[in-house]
């Protein structure tokens, strides 16, 4: 196997991820310029395109990565930057936008369902990460991006439910997993998946009228406080690791917690409650959000065009 298709192995799966948060930050940046929109979309659609034909020239090495668990949770990123994507040309677009919107459910759907009925029922609890969160509370982007096309109450209002449902029973699960079972440091990183449930956050705010207060709080309280923990285990993963193509977890998860600051911070507004410090931590998290995403296009630049891996993150020896 040449080094090309080893790269395209490596990096087809996380480039989703990537374009999932290069997506979902151009929508958070919007109000701020256009042009960011137009940036991240042309990004984020070189990288799905980019995938898309390394899994078309390699399909054989593909193949076997996707009997992965992991590989195969993450592989929801796509039709989730799918939807996303859908949203930009939405304007210009909006019946070829509705369609790609509909075909990338329809991937959902098929990736949980051949996920929950044909591999979920082989793994042990050792072989359970985080990225099992993916398919199923990655739902929520359908409710994200419901009002778009005015399914809000309609579907938009199934799969907060069901994405809620889902978050409550995975996280025991995977509670129970990660305290019992040491996990391979290779797959450290994608334990920031486990601060990514905060989209249900998001997509209950996006299509609910009559917000409950005592549901989104403590969601925000839970889902911030792994947040906060998770952004220290990706500096500390930064300083004692080698990068990685699958870093591309912590992209998503920082935007959609930056999303989720400012809507909540809002949402008090709207009802007359004006914490600053929430302000301030909205602003904190969009800027971390911003220096990751940067970040990892840098590092999957570098070593795409180039043979060097490590000429960011350095070893820490202890």
């Amino acid at each position: 196997m040449n080094f090309s298709e080893e790269k395209a192995t490596l990096i087809s799966i996380p480039s989703f991820g990537l374009a999932l948060g290069v997506f979902s930050l151009g929508n958070l940046l919007k109000e701020y310029s256009p042009i960011i929109l137009i940036i991240c979309g042309i990004v984020g659609l070189t990288l799905i395109s980019n995938s898309l034909i390394k899994f078309i020239k390699y399909p054989k090495r593909l193949k076997i990565k996707l009997k992965n668990p992991i590989a195969i949770g993450m592989l929801g990123t796509f039709p989730m930057g799918l939807m996303m994507f859908s949203t930009y040309i939405e304007p210009y677009i909006p019946k070829i936008a509705f369609g790609l919107w509909s075909c990338a459910i329809l991937i959902q759907l098929s990736l949980t369902i051949y996920f929950t009925f044909i591999i979920l029922p082989k793994l042990k609890m050792k072989d359970i990460y985080s990225s099992i969160l993916i398919s199923y509370v990655g739902f929520s982007i359908i409710s994200i991006t419901s009002p778009y096309y005015g399914l809000e109450n309609t579907l938009g209002q199934f799969f907060i439910r069901t994405s809620m449902v889902c978050m409550v029973i995975l996280y025991i699960i995977l509670m129970y997993r990660y305290i019992k079972i040491p996990i391979p440091d290779p797959i450290k990183p994608i334990i920031a998946i486990l601060a990514a449930p905060i989209i249900v956050l998001v997509g209950y705010l996006t299509v609910t009228q009559n917000v409950n207060l005592w549901i989104v709080l403590p969601i925000y309280l839970f889902t911030s406080t792994w947040y906060l923990y998770i952004l220290y285990k990706i500096v500390r993963y930064y300083l004692d690791f080698n990068w990685l193509p699958n870093h591309a977890a912590y992209t998503f998860t920082l935007v959609i917690n930056a999303t989720a600051g400012k809507l909540f911070y809002n949402y008090l507004l709207s009802i007359n409650i004006n914490l600053i410090i929430l302000q301030y931590f909205a602003t904190f998290q969009l800027i971390a959000a911003i220096f990751i995403v940067v970040l990892e296009l840098y590092k999957f630049g570098e070593f795409v065009f180039t043979d060097k891996i490590n000429g960011f993150i350095k070893i820490r020896k202890n």
